[in-house]
């Protein structure tokens, strides 16, 4: 049996009003998603520099300031402690220690804290340096200070540990499937593929459903 016409054109509805409700699904899933608040990217602290600076007290001892410049790259406060342990490089025991609470760091901000150790003058220590946040240790480094030979045998501060903010702070990294930044782009697009692809599956059905027909002739 034929075909009739309006069967034809009630298949090729159908497919038309399927195909448009999951192109419009897809562009209000889109534009809702856009909507949703930006998560946080959490609480990331970095040491920008470090400076050491001695000052005499007597003969056999000396003031170490050691100034430390901390950044929050973060977006979300944090509470910050560093602390610093002069040791000697030949033992490698603790001379003197000292610690500074920070208080709360706010995201995307750089502060600037000082600690001062007394050590011998005759002698060479590594300044190590920890950094805390939230009570989580966040970055570790250190350096060389050399007293006998003043000014000689020093070292750059290196970092040798750094975090990254933790798996609750940590921005969601899926990709969005309309940005802030692509949503005009994407508009256009969409647009187009409403129009243009409901026609195209009309066009494909109705060769179809014709050439079917054709073939029980």
């Amino acid at each position: 049996m034929e075909e009739k016409g309006p069967d034809i054109l009630r298949r090729v509805l159908i497919v038309w009003v399927v195909t448009m409700v999951v192109l419009l699904g897809y562009v209000l899933l889109g534009i809702g998603m856009s909507q949703l608040p930006e998560e946080e990217s959490g609480a990331r602290i970095i040491v920008d520099q470090v400076f050491f600076h001695s000052k005499d007290v007597d003969q056999e001892t000396l003031d170490l300031e050691v100034y430390i410049y901390i950044t929050n790259n973060g977006d979300r406060d944090c509470k910050v402690v560093i602390s610093a342990y002069a040791l000697d490089v030949r033992t490698n025991l603790v001379k003197d220690t000292a610690s500074l609470d920070l208080g709360t760091v706010s995201g995307l901000s750089t502060l600037r804290g000082s600690l001062r150790v007394q050590l011998d003058r005759s002698k060479q220590y590594r300044v190590e340096l920890v950094v805390q946040k939230e009570q989580m240790i966040a970055v570790k480094g250190s350096g060389t200070v050399n007293l006998k030979e003043a000014g000689s045998g020093g070292v750059d501060y290196k970092t040798d540990y750094e975090s990254g903010p933790t798996d609750d702070e940590k921005k969601d990294s899926s990709i969005p499937i309309v940005d802030d930044m692509g949503r005009a782009n994407a508009a256009p697009f969409l647009f187009i593929c409403i129009l243009l692809v409901p026609g195209i599956i009309v066009v494909i059905a109705i060769i179809y459903f014709v050439s079917r027909r054709r073939g029980r002739k």
